[in-house]
């Protein structure tokens, strides 16, 4: 096998040879110098022939070395280079030999080289892939690497390599074309698939990643949907039935608006006599029948257990009135079965306001709604066509503003006690008080909350509330035995200095049995909460939020102080068997161990809820199975108790 030869090796002999004749030639002209020094003529002749033998020789040396480099360097160099190129991006690192061995050297080096970067792009690769993200990225925007996994994701029939930046730009507008209107970044690929681009740049550096987020996106619209629809009726809850009605009233001119309410008049009576479940296929059907509304653009919502809500939007009154008589119409001629081969006609009580006529905002058309629903189910007023024309709100709102005033001024109000029980030893750990109100026309919280919110009452509420719960505390003393009392209050209305004085100097300016229970926190304003929050910590009593449904959104809204909070009875119920409530509830859970914030679970109705609860990790319980409300402080069966202590083993 012939032996690749050393061009180094080479060079270094051929330099030595011209060195060593140089040096020769400069001892022979000492010599001549010495021998013919009286013969300058002789002497100067010899000197001319040794100088231009020198200079053909150098020449002749440089010559050589030019021959050389091109012959056994640039030629090969440059075959190595297009060598490399193709074996680099062809995946190989086999690049041919040459006959030098310095370059040999080198190819040996760079095949080295190449290997290692192949193993880690390859390494790489598989990494990206195992990820199922898909790369982009440029240094120069002339042309854009983009991998293979970048084209899985995006669902496009191309393979990895290298793109011009048109062509990379024509790729990116056809994935990018349907943005989602929520999530930053975020499109849809084909009819489901979602993809998230990350990127970053500047004038000629780009690098982008790619990632499939389907399952991220359709995760957070599911729990969202379950926070914005009710489960039974698949009807907006009411916060979202606000949210998406208040986008009617931020451009409103030339609309005509009207808000209906309904309540079902026979709910009660058919949950007693034929039992919760035909209850439920009742509301079912008649949401339903209301939901035809939705077919002509209106939002329909469950406001609460029988109470519903809808908005809808026209052109003109006699529009509007004719969708709201076609509704009523089905209402009165829809049945629901609710017992063996009995059925019972569809039947509720309702009321409606105009938008512009009674009010300009939603919160005013609402109340207007509701009190004349409530007109209308007690024939207070004689109100039986829901006609605009005939529609008159003054005389229901002297009717009610007299009402309100009799309860607030007179003794219409009291306080039932429902046990908050520990859900680890069965001890109870205080008693919610529950406003109950003595009035024909006013005979819920909810109904005394709503006119106070009309006419700006709501501080007369919470003093009356807050003089009347001290009044039974101090007077039922000895039957909380230390247990905490749990209130509740408006986030946004803040005590006067007199209530305060009153509550709190019988128990030396320090309420440590006091929680308060915050309600309606999305609709506070995040200075006057903190300041009421302030007061009541420097009384040493501790914040709750009530009826909360995993909407992190307000309670972070304020830096507060929560010791509790109340889940509310819309997750609670059936959470033994619904996947969604149950989702949402280790949520809830999840936030509130990492802050150190207890939870108490509302409307336990059964020991296979209340095992679910305890499993899951719930802090207290609030109930009808552990305890109704009550006229005093009532204590739990001891078999409650040890059912409690059974499962926590």
């Amino acid at each position: 096998m012939k032996k690749d030869f050393s061009i180094s090796k080479l060079i270094k002999f051929v330099s030595f040879l011209l060195v060593s004749i140089q040096i020769i030639l400069f001892l022979l002209i000492i010599i001549l110098v010495l021998v013919l020094e009286d013969d300058i003529i002789l002497l100067k002749r010899w000197l001319i022939i040794i100088a231009v033998f020198s200079i053909a020789l150098t020449i002749a040396y440089g010559n050589f070395i030019v021959v050389l480099l091109i012959k056994y360097l640039s030629r090969p160099l440059k075959r190595i280079c297009h060598d490399m190129g193709a074996a680099v991006f062809g995946n190989t690192t086999k690049i041919p030999k040459t006959k030098i061995k310095e370059l040999n050297f080198m190819i040996d080096s760079v095949e080295k080289l190449t290997y290692g970067a192949l193993q880690y792009s390859t390494t790489i690769t598989s990494a990206i892939d195992s990820f199922s993200i898909g790369i982009f990225f440029s240094a120069d925007r002339e042309e854009v690497y983009c991998t293979q996994s970048f084209f899985d994701i995006c669902e496009l029939d191309e393979v990895e390599g290298y793109y011009t930046y048109e062509d990379f730009q024509s790729y990116y507008k056809v994935i990018t074309e349907c943005k989602h209107p929520d999530f930053a970044s975020t499109y849809r690929i084909g009819e489901s698939k979602w993809i998230k681009i990350s990127s970053k740049e500047d004038e000629l550096f780009l690098l982008g990643v790619v990632n499939d987020n389907t399952k991220q996106v359709l995760e957070i619209e599911r729990l969202e949907k379950e926070r914005d629809y009710d489960h039974l009726t698949k009807l907006y809850v009411r916060t979202a039935f606000e949210k998406e009605a208040e986008k009617h009233f931020e451009n409103p001119e030339g609309k005509v608006m009207a808000v209906i309410m309904w309540d079902i008049d026979k709910l009660k009576s058919i949950n007693d006599t034929y039992g919760h479940e035909y209850g439920d296929r009742y509301l079912i059907r008649f949401s339903e029948v209301i939901k035809t509304l939705t077919n002509y653009g209106g939002i329909v919502s469950r406001r609460s257990g029988d109470e519903f809500l809808a908005l809808i939007v026209g052109a003109s009154h006699m529009e509007l009135i004719k969708i709201i008589n076609e509704v009523r119409s089905k209402v009165q001629t829809n049945y629901v079965e609710v017992g063996e081969n009995h059925y019972e006609k569809l039947k509720a009580s309702m009321g409606i306001a105009w938008y512009p006529d009674d009010g300009s905002d939603l919160e005013t058309l609402i109340n207007i709604a509701d009190f004349s629903l409530y007109e209308m189910k007690f024939n207070l007023t004689g109100l039986s066509q829901q006609n605009r024309v005939e529609f008159d709100p003054s005389i229901y709102k002297l009717h009610y503003n007299r009402e309100f005033s009799k309860i607030i001024e007179g003794d219409c109000l009291t306080f039932a006690y429902q046990p908050i029980v520990s859900a680890k030893n069965g001890e109870i750990l205080g008693y919610e008080m529950l406003m109950r109100i003595f009035s024909e026309i006013i005979i819920s919280p909810r109904k005394l909350i709503t006119i106070g919110k009309l006419y700006s009452k709501l501080h007369l509420i919470e003093d009356i509330a807050f003089n009347r719960a001290f009044e039974e505390y101090v007077s039922n003393l000895k039957s909380f035995k230390n247990r905490k009392i749990f209130l509740n209050s408006f986030s946004n209305v803040i005590l006067t200095e007199k209530t305060l004085k009153k509550i709190s100097k019988p128990f030396e300016n320090s309420l440590d049995m006091l929680v308060v229970e915050f309600m309606d926190m999305d609709n506070s304003e995040e200075e006057v909460l903190i300041n009421k929050s302030e007061i009541f910590k420097n009384l040493n009593a501790e914040i709750a939020v009530d009826n909360f449904d995993g909407n992190f959104e307000n309670i972070e809204m304020a830096d507060l102080d929560i010791a509790y909070l109340k889940i509310d009875i819309s997750i609670i119920d059936s959470i033994n068997t619904d996947l969604e409530h149950q989702n949402v509830l280790n949520n809830i859970l999840d936030y509130s161990k990492t802050r150190n914030i207890k939870t108490i679970a509302v409307g336990v109705k059964n020991h296979e809820d209340m095992k679910y609860l305890i499993n899951a990790g719930v802090d207290y319980l609030q109930g009808y199975y552990l305890g109704h409300p009550a006229v005093k402080p009532i204590e739990i069966s001891s078999d409650l108790v040890k059912k409690i202590k059974l499962l926590n083993k």
